[in-house]
């Protein structure tokens, strides 16, 4: 087989789908692993570039048509549309240029203004290269993009542990801070905290200080500050008086950062199928979190693929249900997958099929969690 036929056939089996595999055979089935945790492996397909673009001028149109636009202006863009029909680009230079001309023409040649007039036009552009993007995602879909392709069963992981963490940083917030925390105060207060006059903030912390210690108001804090010996000052008047500026720390809110899980298994095969699944279930996880070439060209890449993380669990009455006592996971990617083929050093069955397998998978979810997701489960 040819390299190009080979690399054909890599691109298709990527995209095909596996149905379900689980390990071990005897999964949530008795007292053994009645809990076990579902990996459900699902593309999220990006926009057709073919179909936005085939897309584009129809949105045209129908942006031009609804603004605002007068009349003849509107016939004029749409005209242009209607006779480029497949040269999008040359549609969008034109829409463009169009714009220009008549601003060019509305201030009388001032190059200067030219540039205004494409301002309209080029909200109707990006407007519709939105909308056309939009439509190609949802082509041939019903209401979500994503396309499951299998899943796989395993029993609950060796730890299982939700680290959340929600981002502070402290800041030095310095005498502006100091004085929307606390008001203006008294003059005399503000006199010796460096402030006889409002402005001095303008000349910063070590100013203030300076101006506390020597005087000199407005100006001279900020002839200190402007001078650049307002620190090297600062720190002698510091070290002589025993004093230090008060620099007002706050924590103030960074963020929140997804939230990673890391998952490991040991697994000991007790059977010829089972030995065949363990590996079929690393393959497809090593396989399916890593990209794909887009063409043959293999100048881009395709996205790996997305995992829901679902925890399940067995009833008294035999029925699976999901566990409700742990926190439901967002969509998630895969950020590495380690596989020691040695756990307790190299044993084998006859065939060369390793005795005992640990797979280390780390993954990340794609959303952050708010408060309002809490109160949903998440």
């Amino acid at each position: 087989m040819s390299k190009d036929k080979r690399t054909e056939k890599k691109l298709f089996e990527a995209k095909k789908e596996f149905g379900q595999l689980q390990f071990p055979d005897n999964l949530h089935t008795n007292y053994t692993h009645p809990d076990y945790v579902m990996f459900t492996i699902v593309n999220r397909p990006g926009a057709s570039l073919d179909k936005a673009v085939a897309a584009l001028p129809a949105q045209l149109t129908k942006n031009i048509t609804k603004g605002k636009l007068p009349k003849d202006e509107q016939k004029t863009l749409t005209d242009l549309v209607s006779e480029n029909q497949d040269k999008p680009l040359k549609v969008v230079g034109d829409l463009l240029l169009s714009g220009i001309n008549k601003s060019l023409e509305e201030k009388g040649d001032n190059t200067k203004d030219a540039a205004g007039g494409a301002v309209d036009n080029s909200v109707i552009i990006l407007g519709s290269l939105f909308d056309a993007t939009n439509q190609s995602k949802n082509v041939g879909s019903t209401n979500s993009p994503t396309r499951e392709v299998g899943n796989i069963l395993l029993p609950m992981p060796d730890n299982l542990t939700y680290a959340e963490q929600t981002e502070w940083q402290g800041a030095d917030l310095g005498a502006i801070g100091g004085l929307a925390k606390n008001g203006l105060g008294d003059t005399k207060d503000l006199a010796g905290a460096g402030f006889s006059q409002l402005g001095t903030i303008i000349s910063g912390g070590a100013g203030a200080l300076v101006s506390s210690v020597l005087g000199g108001g407005v100006l001279g804090g900020a002839l200190v500050g402007a001078l650049g010996g307002g620190n090297v000052l600062q720190g002698t008047i510091e070290s002589t008086f025993r004093i230090k500026s008060n620099p007002f720390k706050e924590q103030t809110f960074q963020g929140v950062p997804f939230r990673p899980f890391d998952f490991s298994w040991t697994f000991s095969p007790t059977s010829e199928n089972e030995t065949k699944t363990i590996k079929k279930i690393i393959n497809t996880f090593r396989e399916y979190t890593k990209p794909s070439y887009k063409d043959l060209s293999q100048f881009q890449f395709l996205y790996p693929h997305e995992l829901n993380v679902k925890f399940y669990t067995k009833k008294d009455d035999g029925s699976i249900v999901e566990n409700e006592y742990l926190p439901c996971l967002k969509p998630c990617i895969c950020k590495s997958i380690n596989t020691n083929f040695a756990t307790a050093g190299w044993h084998s069955f006859k065939d060369g099929a390793p005795t005992s397998i640990t797979l280390q998978m780390q993954f990340e979810e794609i959303e952050i969690i708010t408060a309002g997701d809490v109160s949903e489960g998440f």
